[in-house]
């Protein structure tokens, strides 16, 4: 037989009822259909193998009922051809050729025609008269994208300070519950607050009620919110009330308290180099002050007519109070030199000095 018409789909919409789906292009095995399902999420799924086909000469029925139900409304359901594009008729020379073969290979032949015609007419196609390759085309395809979700995010966040500049007036509501509310439970309410700006100040029977311990915002920061989740639960008839702050009051509050915060970092800072420095200034003080001491006593040792005294080792330092100097050995200096006399030495080749520098104490 021909193929008098050049369908090469068939495509049907779930009402919640029908569970058979009739096409009406020839195939010549199930195998030869692929059949495609739509949710309503968007995702499309291959349903072949969940389908029971009944084929006729001029197309056939799909049978589908997803867990036994019919498909429901705001699906879809689409059946392809799905031609194995291969050619497997012999004819041998010198034989005779029987015209119904020969028909029905040029029948597959044209049905394949019709899948890839239909495959086609679903395709992005250049102008015939384009001088740009499809590489082309689609490079400038995917600038196109990025630019149109880089302008859908500047539209959102363009809505979002539209949303913003709502809050701009202080809101008040007073309400009575008509139902109770458990812990845990969303509880709505008539004016909008910005999550997280401290804005929101709610009470009930006139008593205020404190975020964290008895509830807690939800939403987003920069969204309006119009409830709150309880962390206690509300009877039915209490008296509620709902106090929200502009935004932009908040804001400055929220500014006024991080410029707070700095300034008391900054001073926290300035107390401790502050310390540092007069703790510096204390250590430098009394290690001027111990030299002080020291040139002091010495000069009054001196005056006392203490002098520098040559000895062999330390051990052989007299005990007496006082401050030295404990200098390397050094050598006399020559006979006859002044600087022997007034160092008390006399100059003897070979004496080694020693200048005390230590308070030495009896134990």
């Amino acid at each position: 037989m021909s193929l008098e018409s050049s369908l090469s789909k068939a495509v049907f919409t779930g009402n919640g009822a029908a569970v058979e789906f009739p096409f009406s292009f020839r195939v010549w095995d199930a195998a030869e259909l692929m059949v495609m399902a739509t949710g309503r999420d968007g995702l499309i799924r291959d349903v072949t193998a969940e389908c029971a086909v009944r084929l006729s000469d001029s197309g056939g029925t799909v049978r589908y009922a997803p867990g036994g139900q019919p498909l429901p409304a705001g699906h879809s359901l689409v059946i392809l051809r799905n031609m194995p594009f291969v050619q497997g008729i012999r004819l041998i020379s010198g034989t005779r050729f029987d015209p119904a073969v020969i028909e029905e290979a040029l029948d597959r032949a044209a049905a394949e025609r019709q899948q890839l015609l239909e495959k086609v007419g679903r395709a992005v196609v250049m102008p015939a008269d384009s001088a740009g390759s499809p590489e082309e085309l689609f490079s400038q395809l995917i600038t196109a994208r990025d630019k149109a979700v880089s302008s859908a995010d500047r539209a959102e966040r363009a809505a979002q300070a539209i949303v913003l500049a709502r809050g701009v007036d202080n809101l008040e509501a007073v309400w009575r519950l008509d139902e109770p509310v458990s812990a845990g439970d969303a509880l709505d309410l008539p004016v909008g607050y910005f999550p997280g700006r401290n804005v929101l100040h709610l009470g009930c029977d006139g008593v205020e009620l404190y975020r964290g311990p008895q509830y807690e915002e939800t939403g987003g920061e920069d969204s309006l919110s119009f409830a709150v989740r309880m962390r206690i639960g509300l009877p039915a008839g209490t008296v509620m009330r709902a106090w929200v702050a502009a935004s932009n009051v908040a804001r400055q509050v929220e500014e006024a308290e991080a410029r707070t915060q700095e300034l008391a970092e900054q001073a926290r800072i300035a107390r401790a180099v502050a310390q540092n420095a007069a703790q510096e200034a204390t250590e430098q003080a009394e290690a001027a002050g111990f030299s002080a001491l020291k040139a002091a006593r010495w000069a009054a040792a001196l005056g006392r007519g203490r002098t520098l005294t040559p000895v062999e080792s330390v051990e052989a330092i007299p005990e007496v109070d006082g401050f030295y100097l404990v200098a390397p050995p050094f050598p006399d200096p020559a006979p006859g030199s002044g600087d022997a006399a007034s160092a008390g030495g006399g100059g003897n080749p070979g004496t080694t000095w020693f200048m005390p520098c230590a308070k030495r104490v009896r134990l």
